[in-house]
């Protein structure tokens, strides 16, 4: 019988090799809007990663983290599109 446990240990599995996938994709991609989408995807699956090993741990404080985590990885995110729209390094 697959139990809950061995699920979770499958999906966070998963989830950490393909954002061993997309950290390499970002090397070969061309555009700078492509490469903030892929780190924005990374940042959503730890956070995926992070809320759940916290149920598999039954960690409260680990979901605090994965919160915490997101709204600083949304904040990030929000910069560097400015920083990218206002010309980057360029200006």
């Amino acid at each position: 019988m697959i139990t809950m446990d061995f699920l979770i240990q499958i999906t966070i599995g998963l989830l950490i090799l393909s954002m061993i996938a997309f950290f390499f994709k970002i090397f070969f991609t061309k555009y700078v809007w492509t490469r903030l989408l892929l780190l924005n995807l990374i940042s959503a699956k730890v956070i995926l990663v992070l809320v759940l090993y916290a149920v598999y741990e039954s960690s409260e404080m680990l979901l605090d983290i994965a919160l915490t985590y997101g709204v600083i990885s949304f904040l990030t995110m929000t910069l560097f599109s400015k920083f990218v729209i206002a010309g980057g390094k360029h200006k």
